[in-house]
């Protein structure tokens, strides 16, 4: 098949118009209500931006999911510190291009360099190569030739204006940010503007599109798991917008997703609401409140450290900070394990499940 002669998917542009919402508006009002709850919860919570680490890791590896690439958070945090490439990279590249979004979005508005520079961080590219594709890509079965495709997206020349009318479409205010990002992502995936890496691009620009509008008071709420656990119905309301121009039902599938995992979510973000008032509780019998609040900070921000290194945030000084790691372990909240030939602490009430008892 040549590429020159296919047939290739022009989409709308932005704004499209919509059918009456009352057919989502049910899924709306939840969607909403639950955005809602998990505010009022972080705002309670004293460590709302340090929870970024241990969330945003199991997005990274929730993202990758597809790829088979099998991690865990302690895997990844570990990782991250040594440096070392391993299988894991793909993870480790979304986990940085997360922490480069988040820095951005609170500096400037979306634009085409903010893509740019996701992709290539996701994708290990230098930055001569940090530009839209020139090239005809295809949805089909993995690994298949374009004859077995069933989607061929936008031409190569006509990405950057799709994009640039994408990108309009974000910074534009509207009154309901939750269907306008329902419509963002999926606009997004059907201009599939690089050759690779367009699923975790739109992923991520779930949790900063929340922020930057004001939907979320820190950009942690991701949607990866639940299009994980829903991948048929994903493809298949994806693909009802370019076959038959059902945008209504993409929505309803997005908004539902966004009360699913939010409920999800709410119930982490409980437990772990619930394991820093403990962990206070208890320091606080050893510790003065500002010194328990330090070390609780600085645990949950880096829930895998390694001893040897500079740890000015845990204590004034290296006999402070001996004297803080020694009772931790004591306590078993810190443990000593042995990962590639290096030494780690690892905060174990956070990373560490408790296995069944046998009955």
């Amino acid at each position: 098949m040549h590429l020159d002669s296919i047939s290739t998917f022009q989409p709308s542009r932005l704004p499209i118009r919509l059918p009456s919402k009352r057919r989502f508006q049910m899924s709306l009002d939840k969607a909403k209500a639950v955005i809602e709850q998990f505010n009022v919860l972080l705002a309670k919570h004293p460590i709302a931006k340090e929870l970024t680490t241990f969330l945003s890791a199991h997005e990274a590896i929730d993202s990758l999911g597809s790829q088979h690439i099998k991690a865990s958070v302690e895997d990844i945090l570990i990782d991250s510190i040594i440096g070392k490439k391993t299988e894991r990279e793909p993870v480790l590249d979304y986990l940085k291009a997360y922490k480069k979004a988040s820095k951005q979005i609170r500096k400037s508005s979306i634009d085409h360099p903010f893509f740019f520079e996701m992709h290539a961080i996701i994708k290990g590219l230098p930055k001569y190569e940090r530009r839209y594709r020139s090239l005809q890509n295809w949805i089909g079965p993995e690994g298949g030739p374009a004859e077995k495709a069933y989607f061929f997206p936008p031409a190569p020349a006509t990405v950057a204006s799709y994009m640039s009318n994408l990108i309009t479409y974000w910074n534009k205010k509207e009154k309901e940010p939750l269907i306008q990002l329902a419509i963002l992502f999926a606009q997004l995936l059907i201009i599939h503007p690089f050759m690779d890496g367009n699923g975790r691009i739109a992923r991520l620009s779930i949790p900063h599109f929340l922020f930057q509008k004001g939907e979320m008071t820190e950009p942690i709420f991701f949607l990866s798991r639940y299009f994980k656990r829903h991948r048929l119905a994903y493809f298949q309301n994806l693909f009802a917008i370019t076959s038959d121009g059902r945008w209504d039902l993409w929505i309803q599938f997005f908004l539902k997703g966004v009360h699913e995992q939010g409920v999800r979510d709410l119930k982490i973000l409980k437990r772990l609401h619930l394991l820093y008032t403990t962990l206070q509780d208890m320091l606080a019998l050893e510790w003065s409140f500002t010194k328990t609040k330090q070390v609780l900070l600085f645990l949950f921000q880096h829930p895998i450290f390694i001893r040897e290194m500079p740890l000015p945030k845990l204590g004034r000084s290296q006999q402070e900070i001996d004297l803080i790691i020694d009772y931790l372990q004591k306590k078993k909240i810190l443990k000593l394990i042995r990962r590639q030939g290096r030494s780690f602490l690892i905060f174990t009430p956070l990373l560490r499940k408790k296995k069944p008892r046998k009955s």
